[in-house]
């Protein structure tokens, strides 16, 4: 295993860089600045969450019929937050919780016409964004970063 603080200490030493500006966690942080400003102009076209909601909704539209503990464990929010905004999804018709025909305690979360659409326009934003943010890197390093970031992600989310 290299010791990588070295390297790009040492690195950044004979290119006169400062540190920040080179630090993966660095540019991981400013990319989503960025990107957090992008999905807030856009905000009012799009639906008015907060990112947080947005993970869920799209959370749920990709695993319909999931619960509500699926969604906390997932998402890594805490329960309360997860509940309050399941409530404003289903007074606002995004979602509908279907009670478990075999144990009726457990409910599974459904999206509505009104919750499948703005996955659609979200998903389809998104996706536009990380073209834009991906325009001139090949195959090869778009898998290289994604393997790279998931082993950061990994690294960070193991204790």
């Amino acid at each position: 295993m290299i010791n990588l603080k070295k390297t790009i200490t040492e690195t950044n030493k004979q290119k006169n860089v400062n540190q920040n500006e080179k630090s993966p966690l660095f540019l991981i942080n400013e990319i989503a600045r960025i990107e957090f400003e992008r999905i807030s102009k856009a905000e009012n076209t799009l639906c008015d969450f907060n990112e947080s909601a947005r993970l869920i909704l799209i959370k749920i539209g990709d695993n319909e019929g999931c619960s509500q503990q699926f969604i906390v464990k997932e998402t890594h929010k805490k329960k309360p937050t997860v509940s309050l905004i399941m409530s404003r999804f289903e007074k606002e018709g995004y979602i509908v919780r279907e009670v478990d025909t075999i144990d009726h305690r457990a409910t599974h979360l459904m999206l509505t016409e009104k919750g499948r659409d703005t996955v659609t326009k979200l998903k389809s934003f998104f996706r536009e964004e990380e073209n834009r943010a991906v325009d001139g890197v090949t195959v090869n390093e778009y898998e290289m970063l994604v393997r790279l970031l998931s082993r950061m992600k990994t690294n960070l989310t193991n204790e």
